[in-house]
């Protein structure tokens, strides 16, 4: 919603045109003939390389600003998620928020591809009002989250119908009247598949938790369109949604899923789970908001939203056969290019555009962003994203701008940490590490086995359970046979062993040391031992093991990284690194006077 006109979408003169050595036409048509030979069929939904940006985000807040990176990422998505109110691709929205000083308040900067409609401008609005009232203590943080509740769910009420692809759901005009199946059955069908192959303690939860999820689901389609049974039935089927994807201790859906005893990848790889995950998210992020605004009330006090200009639509000279539609300018660049036409309007410039699409090639980059400003970042924070996105090298962004490094990730992984309440999150920090500087293929093909020669694998990230960020680990860890470890190692495993461990999520109990364990990004190893609450996993579809065990005689030569777990300061950070001629980094974790763990790990 703008009153001034849409701008032209040729801001640059021919000199500085991204045209200028290139001919348009003929770009274009290559686009077209790669998307006919593809049968213009994406393949199914995989994940994808890790997040290498997060190597970039800054340690603290010394800049003056007063929320963390996770919370202003979290945010930015979240009201990037709840605007997007069509499934249509005009509705696809890109935000970026920016704090101001004096006096404390926050700024939403709003773009979206083709323009902000006014219902959404209205229910951010009113939005923004109760968190204000929120953050100054007006409000009860449960009735905040309430009535943010009350105006999500009116602004996203034809989605929500959409993503149930209920009966009462106007569908877009470019569906047709495509007959589809509605999501009760479509679980219903996965649940005839899955719960024979759940864990036998799971099984029957599983049936119930969906057999009950369908229930609200159908009560959707038995209600009166536009009456306020409909509303209060797709409030129900939101919450249950929500309460069937996560746990109390906020677990995801892939952790969710692992709990039955089923391959956490269903979450990936089904698109029914997905749109489970996404419905209950219209719950989560009203209770995230009004936990935000309260704890970082100083800010929310003062809410304003601001409209970005939107681009004239314009149709190519070349397009798809039978597809002579308007095409926009994507949201995320709209507001790229917005912070590089005005640099001089914010102080404080945000770190993340929070976004509902993926739309951009571009986008998955922030070294490219990089080259428009130094600071600003695109979030695909546990982004499922289709695999016909694949990630480019970054060798190919080089050429875009002279000396650009082959990679800005920072050698540094992570931090260890002591206590279960330790207000930060911890993890494990090397200095020797080699970042990525190449895509790594998403998913392991069976019998995989790591590249020794790789210098672009790291470590992967070890945290208690506090709340932890998505950490950049570029690699896997390794099998590692320990000498004082007993029992077998996974090399020696049989491969459906292995393959098995890798899908379980597990946990470690102290009984069972010494143990040697596989996770993933998607299958984590949870290990609590004394006063530790450990977590082990990697970024991407990439493979880890680790090894753990007692060290029962104390009166042995230490190894060089031994951690006295119980004299560290909450929050306190512990670094070591690996020595150059050597494979393995052994830590000592001392958390009692006579007992201490010991835990391995290798780099391949």
């Amino acid at each position: 919603m703008s009153s001034s006109p849409p701008l032209p979408v040729s801001t640059a003169s021919d000199e500085r045109s991204i045209w200028r050595d290139t001919d348009q036409y003929k770009f274009r048509k290559h686009i077209i003939d790669l998307q006919q030979a593809c049968n213009n069929i994406p393949e199914d939904p995989k994940l994808h390389v890790p997040e290498d940006w997060h190597g970039r985000r800054p340690p603290s807040n010394d800049d003056g600003r007063v929320l963390p990176f996770e919370v202003e990422e979290r945010l930015s998505n979240d009201f990037a998620f709840l605007v997007a109110n069509q499934k249509d691709a005009g509705t696809v929205s890109a935000v970026a928020l920016e704090e101001i000083v004096e006096p404390p308040g926050l700024i939403a900067r709003l773009a979206a591809n083709g323009g902000v409609q006014e219902g959404v401008v209205n229910a951010l609005q009113a939005i923004f009002s109760i968190l204000e009232k929120c953050g100054k203590r007006q409000l009860h943080r449960t009735v905040c989250r309430d009535l943010i509740f009350d105006e999500v769910v009116a602004l996203n009420r034809n989605r929500i119908n959409g993503r149930l692809q209920s009966k009462h759901w106007i569908m877009p005009g470019y569906l047709g009247a495509a007959q589809l199946e509605q999501l009760h059955q479509s679980l219903q069908a996965f649940a005839q598949r899955a719960v024979p192959i759940a864990r036998a303690v799971g099984a029957a939860s599983l049936q119930r938790n969906i057999d009950d999820l369908c229930l609200k689901y159908q009560s959707v389609d038995s209600s009166i369109k536009d009456t306020d049974e409909e509303l209060q039935s797709i409030k129900a089927a939101v919450k249950q949604s929500h309460g069937f994807c996560s746990t109390p201790d906020g677990m995801r859906i892939e952790e969710t899923i692992a709990s039955y005893g089923l391959d956490p990848g269903i979450a990936l790889q089904n698109k029914h789970i997905r749109q489970v995950d996404k419905i209950g998210r219209y719950w989560g992020l009203c209770d995230d908001m009004a936990s935000i605004s309260r704890r970082y009330s100083n800010l929310f006090k003062s809410i304003r939203l601001e409209i970005v200009p939107r681009y004239r639509p314009f149709t190519p000279s070349v397009v798809f056969p039978n597809k002579a539609v308007p095409c926009h300018v994507h949201a995320e660049i709209q507001l790229v290019t917005f912070y590089g036409l005005h640099p001089e309007i914010v102080k404080i410039k945000p770190r993340v555009l929070g976004q509902n699409a993926c739309q951009s090639q571009l986008l998955e980059y922030r070294h490219a962003l990089a080259m428009i400003n130094d600071q600003l970042q695109t979030s695909l924070a546990t982004k499922r994203r289709n695999q016909w996105r694949r990630a480019y090298p970054l060798e190919s962004w080089q050429a875009l701008r002279s000396g650009f490094p082959t990679s800005p990730l920072p050698s540094s992984v992570g931090t260890l940490i002591s206590r279960l309440n330790s207000p930060i999150a911890s993890a494990v920090t090397s200095s020797t590490i080699t970042p990525r500087a190449r895509p790594i293929d998403p998913s392991p093909c069976p019998g995989y086995e790591a590249d020794n020669s790789s210098t672009h694998n790291a470590l992967g990230s070890l945290y208690s359970n506090a709340p932890s960020p998505r950490l950049p680990a570029s690699s896997h860890l390794s099998s590692v046979r320990k000498p004082d470890l007993e029992g077998s190692c996974h090399a020696a495993m049989p491969t459906q062993q292995r393959e098995n461990l890798s899908l379980s999520a597990s946990s470690i109990a102290s009984s069972e040391l010494p143990v040697q364990r596989n996770f993933t990004a998607v299958s984590p190893i949870r290990s609590r031992i004394g006063n530790m609450s450990l977590t082990f996993e990697t970024e991407g579809a990439v493979q880890g093991s680790v090894a753990i065990a007692r060290i029962l005689d104390r009166k042995t030569p230490m190894p060089a990284n031994s951690i006295d777990v119980d004299a560290l300061k909450p929050g306190e950070v512990k670094e070591f690194a690996r020595e150059a001629d050597g494979e393995n980094v052994v830590l000592n974790l001392n958390h009692s006077q006579d007992q201490s763990t010991q835990i391995t790990l290798r780099w391949l």
